[in-house]
């Protein structure tokens, strides 16, 4: 096993000690589980290569490192994101330079699935120094989680909870966004052939216990919670997902004033120009197939599309200008024909 890093130097630099990393060789609890976790960089104040192994690599003392990182944070925001294959747990802060930067604790491949984040909860890590004593006084299990929640609930600095809405769901114990009650802060009914929530509902209680069975009866009276929750937090601390409220306004942009504008024909074509291959019939929910996403707004905006349509419209309003034209000067050539006999 090879080892490339610059530990004497970040050790020197951050005052954090030598070993902030620890291997997880293929014989461990969590190569066992089948969670692989790729190399990863911290960012902020640390910044190192960590172990290049094929399973995984994660922090020992995590609560020492966030600690230290986000003593200048007014915030601390602890969440996760999946992209590219690779899920990523950690906290987001406000660096010495006013900076937003996100500090991972876990990195793994994988998505953010109940399937994929529940067993995190049960596997036991090995945590040294204020983690270790932490968890210990708190008389809590050694999981990624535990971790989480430690930050979480700390007296005396602003903790939030964020992520995108597959994420907050997954965490707090409920059923998908498509399910009678999607909304992760408050309990909102959603019913068939509504487009849009109430406008307001009274907020979950983080306590609340989750459903027995999977059944849509029993689900819904539980306003959709099946999972015991991985993470506890109070509905206002919960941030909204500024990603999904600006991509679901730029499609309701697209789909429905630009439809009223330009016409649903011209509308549709710009959009499967921008469509990418997996976003199609049977590769994914209906939003993949009729909505865009992130990538392919920025692809819209990239491509000019807007503009696109709009001197279609103009070409399209000269031409039928242009044809009115000719038909009114045909009929007066007609009615001076007529007047002449």
């Amino acid at each position: 096993m090879q080892v490339r890093n610059k530990w004497t130097h970040v050790g020197k630099r951050t005052g954090l000690g030598i070993i902030l990393l620890e291997c997880v060789t293929p014989h461990s609890p969590v190569a066992s589980a089948g969670l692989t976790l790729p190399p990863c960089i911290f960012s902020g104040t640390v910044r190192a290569h960590s172990f290049r192994l094929k399973n995984s690599t994660r922090l020992t003392d995590p609560l020492r490192f966030i600690y230290h990182c986000t003593k200048l944070s007014a915030h601390r925001v602890v969440g996760g994101d999946a992209g590219g294959g690779t899920l990523k747990l950690g906290v987001t802060y406000t660096n010495g330079k006013k900076k937003e930067s996100f500090a991972p604790l876990l990195v793994m491949e994988g998505d953010d699935s109940h399937d994929r984040l529940y067993p995190l909860a049960d596997l036991q890590l090995h945590f040294t120094g204020t983690t270790a004593q932490a968890l210990q006084q708190a008389g809590r299990r050694r999981s990624i989680f535990d971790v989480l929640q430690l930050i979480l609930d700390q007296p005396g600095h602003a903790t939030f909870l964020n992520g995108d809405w597959a994420f907050l769901n997954t965490v707090l114990g409920l059923q998908c966004a498509s399910s009678s009650h999607p909304c992760y802060i408050c309990t909102a009914h959603h019913q068939r052939g509504q487009t849009t929530l109430p406008a307001s509902a009274p907020l979950r209680d983080p306590a609340a216990a989750p459903s027995a069975t999977l059944k849509a009866a029993d689900a819904q009276a539980h306003y959709n919670k099946v999972r015991p929750a991985l993470l506890t937090i109070p509905s206002e601390r919960i941030l909204a997902p500024l990603l999904h409220i600006m991509i679901g306004l730029c499609n309701k942009i697209v789909r429905q004033t630009y439809t009223e504008i330009f016409g649903a024909a011209a509308v549709k074509k710009m959009m499967r120009s921008v469509k990418g291959l997996a976003s199609v019939p049977g590769g994914g929910g209906v939003a993949a197939v009729h909505d865009l996403n992130g990538r392919e707004i920025t692809r819209w905006l990239k491509n000019e599309c807007s503009a696109k349509l709009l001197r279609a419209a103009s070409r399209s309003a000269d031409a039928g200008t242009q044809a009115a034209r000719g038909a009114a000067g045909r009929l007066d050539a007609l009615a001076a024909e007529i007047g002449t006999e």
